[in-house]
């Protein structure tokens, strides 16, 4: 029995089978849920943490006397995210509500104001601080007082809690500092100058062994000095310099010079927080105990006041305990103010009482209580006076407009995840055909095979057609091409 002729029926190697990537929806999905995941959280973290840091309860610290505008000072204040705007004070003090951003008046001489303040061996230095506004006046004076350590001793006028963090950060730094001068050894208390000038009369009965150590401590506090000159300590800025004025220039070493306190006049520019330093030595041993004599600085201040004649709101807060501000609910100790939306709506808060009374009067027995406690006639014993004269404050916060931070932070990220969705499942997760590189790479190929085998080779769509079939010369076997 004849066997019957069975050709292999391979296919020809050139025969290529059209092949399309399959399309992995498990795995689509997965990253598309992963990143939406990615984007609310990323949200709402940032949504949290913008309303903890900024827009929840901000507390500030101020002066009786200081008037500020919330929208200068606080960065949580905005018609935009906040519905409404809660004030409380640890003070007296009243609160208006203004219908558009609060203006200076430089006109209006709001209220006037007497300080003191006093600086003993032993501290690094003393400060006391008052918010301005534009075209104020502040003027004081600054000596020594009988018995104080002849050592060298700084006076420092600063300007915004900014410059007072880099100055801490860097004692040195001379761009922080609007004006920096030297108290002069001469440069006494009123009721001081006749006593130290009888005892300068009488220096050739000083013993031997004192005038060497005056001499040495002399000659400590000129290099101490000459130190800082070389270090340019004492320069400032020079748009500020116009506007201090020293009443007199003082030669510290010089005897013969004058003996009178140091004055100031200084007029603000521009609303903010002013800081007065004093520096004076930190000397070692039992000069260092805190009943010394020291620097006395003796001041008062001119305000102006913002224009509150239109105010649509006014609320009068009584005194508050400081550290009872949280616990306290009643409406007494806070004031809540509507905020529409887009307004230009400002507030403003005075500290102390609304109408300042016998400002003159006051000042006298502000200077001469300070005398009193400072033991200036005594020289015996020293009570320091407050620095901030009566530390006052407020703590603010914002009722935030639910409907925007919803939109910024819940609705706008699940519409940035569903479009980031969309996009992957049109260029990522749907069935395509091979890269076009791989295309033209077998393109390349099967036209290199049709040069060597002839014939007519034809590519559609990424699908080889093979017209016919050209065996090589001299094989006489047949062979079964099988079609498609």
């Amino acid at each position: 029995m004849v066997k019957a002729f069975r050709p292999s029926l391979e296919p020809p190697a050139h025969r290529q089978v059209r092949v399309t990537q399959t399309a992995r929806p498990g795995l689509c999905l997965l990253v598309c849920a992963g990143v939406t995941a990615l984007l609310i959280g990323g949200f709402v973290a940032s949504g949290w943490n913008v309303y903890v840091n900024r827009f929840d309860k901000n507390r500030f610290r101020f002066s009786s006397g200081d008037e500020v505008a919330v929208s200068d000072v606080s960065s949580d204040f905005s018609s935009m995210y906040c519905d409404s705007y809660e004030v409380k004070l640890w003070a007296k003090g009243q609160v208006y509500l203004l219908p558009n951003k609060a203006k200076v008046n430089t006109s209006l001489i709001g209220q006037e104001e007497c300080f003191s303040m006093l600086q003993i061996p032993g501290l690094a230095f003393r400060e006391t601080s008052l918010y301005l506004l534009d075209q104020s006046e502040l003027s004081f004076s600054v000596c020594r007082q009988n018995g104080s350590l002849q050592l060298p001793a700084e006076v420092i006028i600063m300007k915004g809690n900014t410059n007072l963090m880099n100055w801490r950060k860097n004692k040195e730094c001379s761009d922080c500092t609007l004006h920096r001068v030297e108290i002069p050894l001469n440069a006494l208390c009123g009721g001081d100058i006749e006593q130290r000038e009888a005892l300068s009369g009488e220096i050739d009965m000083v013993g031997t062994e004192d005038l060497t150590d005056y001499l040495k401590n002399e000659h400590l506090i000129k290099a101490t000095l000459r130190e800082h000159k070389e270090r340019n300590v004492t320069q400032q800025k020079a748009s500020e310099m116009s506007s201090i004025k020293v009443s007199r220039h003082f030669n510290a070493w010089n005897p013969a010079a004058s003996s009178r306190p140091l004055q100031f006049n200084y007029t603000v520019k521009g609303n903010d927080k002013y800081f007065l330093i004093i520096f004076y030595g930190r000397p070692v041993g039992p000069e260092s105990v805190f009943t010394n004599p020291g620097i006395q600085i003796q001041g008062r201040v001119k305000r102006t006041s913002f224009n509150l004649k239109d105010a649509t709101q006014v609320c009068n807060l009584t005194m508050v305990h400081p550290y009872d501000f949280q616990s306290a609910n009643s409406s007494f100790d806070s004031c809540l103010f509507d905020l529409p939306w887009g307004s230009d709506q400002d507030v403003v808060v005075h500290f102390g009482e609304s109408l300042p009374h016998d400002h003159e009067d006051s000042c006298r027995k502000h200077e001469l209580g300070a005398r009193r406690d400072s033991g200036i006639h005594s020289g015996s014993s020293i009570v320091l006076s407050d620095p901030n004269h009566g530390q006052e404050g407020m703590v603010t916060k914002c009722h935030i407009r639910l409907v925007i931070w919803v939109c910024l932070f819940v609705v706008l990220p699940i519409v940035l995840g569903l479009v980031f969705s969309a996009v992957v499942g049109c260029f990522l997760c749907r069935s395509r055909p091979p890269q076009q590189f791989a295309a033209r790479w077998r393109r390349h190929r099967h036209g290199k095979r049709k040069r060597n085998l002839g014939g007519e080779i034809r590519v559609k769509d990424n699908e080889v057609l093979v017209d016919a079939e050209v065996l090589p010369e001299g094989d006489q076997s047949t062979m079964a091409i099988q079609g498609e």
